[in-house]
């Protein structure tokens, strides 16, 4: 089952650092990227997570694509009993 993710990068993200990230829909704002990924493979995500730290960008968040929905502000973070 394919799922989305929503990664938030710090900063806005030029077309040679796009180019390095391969296939992910960004959406600039003033001070963020984010970018979306959408995999059935964990490992496809975390393959994603280390090209974006080799790169030396921030990741300020992630969140499943289909709760957050192309949203540039931080996720709601919930609290489990």
């Amino acid at each position: 089952m394919e799922r989305g993710y929503d990664i938030c990068i710090r900063g806005r993200l030029d077309a040679v650092l796009m180019s390095e990230l391969g296939d992910l829909a960004p959406m600039a704002t003033n001070a963020t990227t984010l970018l979306t990924i959408t995999t059935d493979d964990q490992a496809t995500l975390h393959g994603t997570m280390a090209r974006i730290r080799d790169l030396g960008l921030v990741v300020e968040w992630v969140a499943k694509g289909s709760e957050h929905a192309g949203d540039t502000s931080p996720p709601t973070v919930q609290a489990h009993d």
